[in-house]
């Protein structure tokens, strides 16, 4: 594995080439050290400015980036309940009122896996009671996703799908991999889990690490156990193209924080 080594920022100016927009600005370095991959982001408590976090490579330091419409500001924190995280790839989700994050990382000796939690204070940029939960032994986890209410968090090996709640943290797994191989009738490829995407209708799509033909969709994400309904394969995309990526969208109708300063 490799890490990354600084976040990058590019402007477009969308009046520009008849409302087409050009690019203007790019490749503009924010800041500098070995990252893991993975970028989260969330509106600020003004409900216009924007929070970038990232993780460092071997540690439990995280980057925060203010992003205004002026400039753009980098701070760290350390976290000190937060299992170190070893060149890992992880989706970084924030719940629906932008005040938990979520990601994974690894260890570099026995691969375990874990999940780190925490709360974001969307005014000042803090972060507060961590947790550490170990999901796997010897296996790497991949998608991370919250439920439309924030009230599940779901993470993913290649094997198994998690539900963790988020008051009282109880593990629960909700799907073993079936052994589908997509598209039917071939030699390659396992519809194994990867990464996740809370869509607009309130279901969660998981893709596998293979292309293959199919996604996974949990229906109910908010129902706890087994009840979230995750199908595996059950959606039929036509061509075995797909491969392991979702869109990494925020919250973009995330409005101010009611009475904040």
């Amino acid at each position: 594995a490799f890490p990354a080594f600084e976040l990058l920022l590019s402007k477009i100016e969308m009046n520009f080439d008849n409302g087409l927009g050009a690019v203007t600005q790019k490749n503009i370095s924010i800041f500098q050290d070995t990252l893991n991959w993975g970028i989260g982001c969330v509106k600020h408590a003004n409900g216009r400015d924007w929070w970038i976090i990232m993780t460092e490579h071997n540690s439990n330091k995280i980057y925060k980036t203010l992003l205004t419409p002026y400039s753009f500001t980098t701070t760290f924190q350390y976290l000190p309940n937060a299992h170190y995280s070893w060149y890992t790839s992880t989706q970084i989700p924030f719940n629906s009122s932008g005040d938990r994050f979520a990601y994974t990382c690894y260890d570099s000796i026995g691969h375990n896996s874990y999940l780190v939690t925490a709360n974001f204070d969307r005014c000042t940029g803090l972060i507060s009671n961590d947790t550490t939960i170990q999901l796997t032994f010897g296996n790497y986890l991949w998608g991370t996703a919250f439920s439309p209410s924030g009230k599940k968090l779901y993470a993913c090996s290649s094997s198994r799908v998690f539900q963790i709640d988020t008051d009282s943290l109880i593990i629960d797994t909700v799907a073993t991999y079936d052994g589908f191989i997509s598209p039917p009738g071939q030699t390659c490829c396992a519809t194994s889990f990867w990464n996740m995407y809370l869509a607009a209708n309130g279901k969660i799509y998981i893709t596998s690490g293979s292309s293959v033909q199919h996604l996974h969709e949990m229906n109910y994400p908010d129902s706890a156990g087994v009840a979230c309904d995750v199908q595996q394969h059950a959606l039929d995309l036509g061509s075995y193209l797909h491969l392991r990526a979702v869109p990494n969208h925020p919250n973009y109708n995330l409005g101010p924080v009611v009475g904040s300063v």
